[in-house]
């Protein structure tokens, strides 16, 4: 199952599970890596990809699972405004596009997710193709 989180938020606001309508990559997903001059470095897909050794990614059904786009899950969770604009700020400096994002506020079980794949470092794989 896929659970809602409150990590992070401020008081007031609904606990939130985050989609994309990325079909590859949503640059929001990348990981920063701290050197140790204290440089931060973003590592991008296949920067993650190499640091995380490896990546997954799970998707649902929108016709299974309540998702709202950006603008009715700001209008609905109780984030504080400050919190879009920086949201927003950051995910485009990342190369995101707001308007890909969806949240839900209830958890989605295992019985409707629709595909769980594997990143094999060139392409996106379905779980039971992938051979550790």
């Amino acid at each position: 199952m896929l659970r809602t989180t409150d990590a992070k938020i401020a008081p007031g606001e609904r606990p939130a599970l985050w989609f994309s309508k990325e079909q590859h990559w949503e640059p929001t997903a990348q990981k920063a890596w701290e050197h140790p001059d204290g440089k931060i470095e973003r590592l991008g897909m296949m920067g993650t990809f190499e640091r995380a050794q490896g990546l997954g990614r799970i998707g649902v059904d929108p016709e299974q699972v309540e998702l709202c786009n950006f603008k009715t899950f700001v209008a609905t969770s109780g984030i504080p405004a400050s919190n879009v604009r920086e949201m927003k700020r950051v995910g485009r400096l990342q190369g995101a596009n707001p308007i890909n994002w969806l949240g839900s506020f209830a958890p989605v079980p295992l019985e409707k997710w629709a595909a769980v794949e594997i990143y094999t470092g060139t392409r996106w794989e379905p779980l039971e193709n992938w051979n550790a």
